[in-house]
């Protein structure tokens, strides 16, 4: 088992410059509040959701990841196995979206086929109810990839079981 980060957020950083002018709005008396959570965090989301930002998040995110299974590969050429995908929090809704989304006109696409996309901490069921998708609980399978949830039984954000 090897381990390859695929970290998309400098890229959105580098390309736009957004970090800098959050820094700008950011109160002084409440930096270290704004830094670690809203500026962090929080910002993410609402950059992703963010017509201006979303392409360029799926953009980054389909970048590093085909990165670094090409690292992956260049270090190992007679490599075989299966690829899986562990994606924690926006992370999973990212990878969900670009998964779901191949073979679709101008969609994104990844240089290899995930076998297993591993969520953890996701969203994922928060984002689908908001988008009026009908599978709330958990993503939809897709033909070559199979969807797992890390059970985290005490995650605020972890999907739930919709009341009939």
């Amino acid at each position: 088992v090897a381990f390859r980060q695929a970290d998309w957020h400098e890229d959105l950083s580098a390309l736009s410059g957004i970090n800098a002018r959050i820094k700008q709005v950011t109160p002084k008396s409440s930096r270290s509040v704004r830094d670690r959570f809203v500026n962090d965090t929080l910002m993410d989301v609402l950059f992703y959701i963010s017509p201006v930002h979303h392409d360029t998040i799926l953009a980054a995110a389909a970048s590093r990841l085909n990165a670094a299974h090409a690292s992956y590969l260049e270090a190992h050429p007679d490599f075989k196995g299966r690829v899986s995908i562990f994606a924690h929090s926006l992370g999973s809704v990212i990878c969900h979206d670009l998964i779901s989304s191949e073979g679709e006109p101008g969609a994104l696409t990844l240089d290899f086929s995930p076998d297993t996309l591993f969520f953890a901490g996701s969203p994922l069921g928060v984002f689908l109810t908001i988008a009026n998708k009908q599978d709330t609980v958990l993503p939809p399978e897709q033909p070559a990839c199979a969807s797992r949830e890390v059970q985290e039984h005490h995650s605020p954000v972890r999907p739930r079981r919709l009341q009939a």
